[in-house]
């Protein structure tokens, strides 16, 4: 609800990722000791399956994760509003598909 009380405020739903997979690429030493890339060296090849059991748990999917908190603001806004949550739709932005 915005501050006047007269209806709702649209706030981004912002996606932040601390990128495990990328950062664990590019700290990896690979390098000899004079600094080079040491070629014989083959990275470790680290999938959702590894990483699940590196954490200890499931993975969730994050677009499974951004279409349910899209559900509960349509679901949240509808009820402010008074009105049908199946009238309200948001665009996605890179594809602009209405939803």
């Amino acid at each position: 609800m915005d501050p006047a009380g007269a209806g709702v405020v649209r706030q981004p739903i912002v996606y932040e990722d601390f990128l495990p997979r990328s950062a664990a690429g590019i700290f990896q030493s690979n390098l000899t000791s004079d600094g080079a890339k040491d070629a014989s060296q083959e990275g470790t090849d680290r999938d959702a399956d590894w990483m699940a059991g590196a954490l200890g748990r499931d993975l969730n999917d994050p677009f499974d994760l951004y279409a349910d908190q899209v559900a509960r603001s349509l679901a949240s806004a509808a009820e402010t509003l008074g009105v049908d949550p199946a009238t309200l739709t948001t665009t996605h932005r890179t594809t602009g598909a209405t939803r």
